[in-house]
């Protein structure tokens, strides 16, 4: 053991056949070594490789002319850096070789000392690193394509989540609609036949006034469910639409009266209208009672006041119901309110669904704007925040022929 421990290094590679240049010449990466005046007195194979200069002709050269290196553009980096006391290590840089072509490099640096301990050159050590630079730019290419797809994949989960709730929302609405256009056909005829009996009734000789106010307050109630009926029709999509050509612009200009005699004093209304609107077919009625209930929802959900805003334009838009993309009409009212509870929004349209106090409303407003707006092949969308609400009434454009 003692006289293994009196071996030197230089001992070891003389047993190995080797000479310290060996293992220099072995190294893969670029090696030279300098004098003090930076003039190249060793050059590995791998030097010669990468720079493409021969070991004849690189010898003496000053290695920023061999190299033609971003670290020599000035005063060499190297040389300061060293001789102020400071190792070199995996500094990005880049060469120029023989040929021209730039090669990125990091390069590592130390002092050479003789036995004396005296600075008599420099080391210096290049690795060729455009393999891997090329390897993390194509990592990085991969990391963008795979954002984007994943960006891709969330908004495509998004929209069939949104679709999957529209085809729930829109197969309740359907079903519930059936039912009720069946029951509110039967009910209808219950009450035209109770009318047909009051008028029996008025036509007796021998009837009072006692009885001809009773009547009255009969006629009144049956026309009051008349009324109820003709909502749930209209829920139901089962109505008997008069349609004509319509300008939807003319319209909300003819309601903007009745619409602002509707309206508390503390809420402001504005009008905005897009001009040239193409015509919709439509029952002029049935629009009407649409946007009339449209805006008597938004003042109800500004109880302290507020703007309520009627918009008009053109979306060029595609529905899940639809197959293709077409130009719709849109009627936009938006109030200024707190907005849509979360946990109500997808109850908003449901029959008979209300926040109201018993007796103060049957929850039959957005329902009917539903149903009209399917019954002329359209939609109805909302959007809401803390800020206030708008309802978007789409109604299919009129296809010139």
């Amino acid at each position: 053991m003692d006289n293994y421990s009196t071996y030197t290094d230089f001992d070891f590679l003389q047993g190995l056949d080797l000479a310290p240049g060996d293992i220099l010449a072995a190294i893969p990466n670029a090696v030279f070594a300098t004098d003090k005046q930076m003039r190249i007195v060793y050059f590995n194979q791998a030097a010669v490789s990468l720079t493409g200069f021969r070991r004849q002709e690189a010898l003496g050269m000053f290695c920023r002319d061999v190299f033609k290196s971003t670290l020599c553009e000035h005063h060499c980096l190297i040389k300061r850096a060293l001789d102020s006391g400071h190792r070199l290590f995996h500094v990005k840089s880049q060469i120029r070789t023989a040929e021209g072509q730039d090669i990125a490099v990091l390069a590592n640096a130390s002092l050479l000392r003789n036995g004396n301990r005296q600075i008599v050159g420099y080391l210096v050590i290049l690795q060729d690193i455009s393999d891997l630079q090329r390897m993390v730019k194509e990592l990085e290419r991969t990391k963008a394509e795979l954002e984007r797809q994943n960006r891709h994949l969330i908004r495509t989960h998004q929209e069939l989540k949104l679709t999957q709730q529209h085809l729930i929302q829109t197969q309740k609405m359907e079903s519930l609609g059936r039912l009720s256009g069946g029951m509110a056909h039967h009910f209808n005829n219950i009450l035209c036949e109770i009318l047909g009996y009051v008028e029996l009734l008025r036509n007796q000789k021998d009837r009072n006034s006692k009885l001809e106010a009773y009547l009255k307050k009969i006629e009144r109630s049956v026309l009051k469910a008349v009324n109820l009926v003709q909502k749930i029709l209209a829920f139901s999509q089962d109505l008997h639409l008069e349609t004509t050509s319509l300008d939807l612009n003319r319209l909300v200009y003819e309601m903007t009266e009745v619409i602002q005699a509707s309206l508390a004093e503390n809420i402001t209304l504005k009008l905005e209208l897009s001009e040239k609107l193409p015509l919709i077919k439509g029952d002029t009625h049935q629009i009407y009672h649409a946007i009339f209930n449209l805006c008597l929802n938004a003042q109800d959900a500004m109880p302290a006041g507020g703007v309520l805003t009627i918009k008009t334009y053109v979306s060029h838009t595609k529905f899940v119901s639809d197959e293709d993309e077409r130009d719709y009409v849109v009627v936009c009212v938006k109030d200024t309110g707190v907005g849509v509870k979360p946990e109500i929004r997808d109850k908003i349209f449901d029959p008979f669904f209300t926040t109201k106090e018993p007796g103060e409303g049957i929850g039959l407003g957005l329902s009917v704007v539903h149903g009209i707006a399917k019954a002329h092949g359209g939609h109805i969308t909302f959007k809401t925040s803390a800020q206030g609400t708008e309802f978007f009434l789409y109604l299919p454009a009129e296809v010139e022929r």
